[in-house]
């Protein structure tokens, strides 16, 4: 009875006639601060061919490649005409940030690393990667926010 209530709460789009979906968050993520991240562990040598270096860090409000979903942030990146979303969504724009990072460090490995020459310049938010500490503070911070959404 419950799929049958889900099936017919679902709204039929008149322009495409597919159904509309609205993004769920999932509000218990656990997230384990003491858990080794490799996000400063790149994998292959980043070459200055394709990637712009030189930016500043933006502050948090200023992140490239994140967005805004309700009071959450996902990471979103376009590749190939295709728009792609991070899994997770976070409180916490630095972590919507490091994850939009991964995914162009994972889909751009060829250009990043300089094989393929693009007109365009690649712009990472963390091109240096980020200190364990950093990323376990704002792991911590994340955690908090969440507990502060469920109180």
């Amino acid at each position: 009875d419950d799929d049958k209530k889900e099936k017919e709460k679902v709204e039929i789009s008149k322009i495409t006639g597919k159904p509309k979906r609205k993004y769920k968050t999932r509000h218990k993520m656990e997230i384990d601060e003491n858990e080794e991240d490799d996000f400063s562990n790149f994998g292959y040598s980043l070459s200055d061919a394709n990637l712009n270096l030189n930016h500043q860090v933006y502050p948090s409000s200023k992140f490239r490649g994140i967005a805004k979903s309700g009071r959450r942030w996902r990471a979103r990146t376009c590749i190939n005409g295709k728009t792609q979303y991070g899994v997770k969504s976070f409180f916490n724009p630095w972590l919507a940030a490091m994850e939009y990072d991964r995914l162009i460090r994972a889909n751009r490995k060829d250009e990043l690393s300089g094989a393929i020459k693009t007109n365009s310049q690649i712009i990472l938010n963390f091109p240096y990667g980020l200190s364990q500490t950093d990323i376990r503070n704002h792991k911590l911070f994340e955690k908090e926010l969440q507990k502060l959404d469920h109180d």
